[in-house]
């Protein structure tokens, strides 16, 4: 997701009247911003006297994660603040959910011709972020529909859209 949103994230599914929200997202976890071979190719430049805007030209990677890796070695509260503002970027832009958000829905006429399936996501404040295109209800009953759903904006989510029956028995 682009950085300016707000997490955490909530994501909701709407079919006709039915809302589902998830969960609060999360940021991803056991993320390192580099393997150690290239946080120790950025530790030498460094000692080289190489500005942080060239490491991270030469690496590929952004200026700030060229800092966190250096500020490591400074102080533990200087890392750790930098480690803390490395994972509220990635909160915000690689947002985790690893839910199951299920809706049991009655089988009538609409949802067999015109319900469809919308999924939107929110930011912290509630703001609208993105939604993904409608997916009517009769394709994920024949066939579900896999991800990744690009959203409106420019982001996008993985996931799988799919139905089953529940069955009573008498």
């Amino acid at each position: 997701l682009p950085r300016h949103w707000k997490p955490p994230f909530v994501v909701t599914i709407n079919i006709g009247d039915i809302q589902i929200k998830s969960k609060l997202s999360t940021a991803p976890t056991g993320y390192k911003p580099v393997t150690a071979e290239v946080e120790e190719i950025i530790k030498r430049l460094h000692r080289e006297k190489t500005p942080v805007a060239r490491i991270a030209d030469i690496i590929g990677v952004r200026a700030g994660t060229v800092k966190l890796v250096l500020d490591k070695d400074l102080t533990p509260g200087a890392a750790q603040r930098a480690e803390a503002a490395a994972r509220m970027e990635l909160m915000a832009t690689h947002p985790v959910f690893n839910q199951i958000l299920r809706i049991p829905l009655p089988w009538n006429k609409e949802m067999s011709t015109s319900a469809a399936v919308r999924i939107e996501v929110l930011d912290g404040t509630d703001r609208f972020v993105g939604k993904v295109k409608e997916v009517p209800v009769h394709q994920i009953v024949s066939h579900e529909a896999c991800g990744p759903f690009r959203l409106s904006c420019g982001g996008e989510m993985d996931g799988k859209l799919s139905a089953s029956w529940l069955t009573l028995v008498k």
